[in-house]
């Protein structure tokens, strides 16, 4: 699995963005994300995309301090992504 990038800086109410692929190549399982309290993740993806695109939400009301946020995708393995404070 390939998650980029890695460290997301994302303020109180603002969104960052990630893009996940399938680093051996193949056909990417549909990923699913384990976000911390607070943090919202949407498919962005344009149609035709190889990978898939998703915006990550920190709402409104969630102080922006560090967490995990966890991507697996099947077969394609799990990543792990570090939201930080901007």
């Amino acid at each position: 699995l390939h998650v980029a990038p890695r460290t997301l800086a994302i303020p109180e109410g603002d969104v960052g963005c990630l893009s996940v692929g399938n680093a051996g190549g193949g056909t990417l399982p549909a990923p699913t994300f384990d976000a911390p309290p607070g943090v919202r993740v949407v498919d962005v993806t344009p149609s035709g995309a190889t990978g898939r695109a998703y915006a990550v939400l920190r709402l409104d009301g969630t102080p922006a301090t560090e967490a995990t946020l966890t991507v697996a995708a099947g077969a394609a393995g799990d990543a792990s992504v570090t939201l930080t404070p901007p």
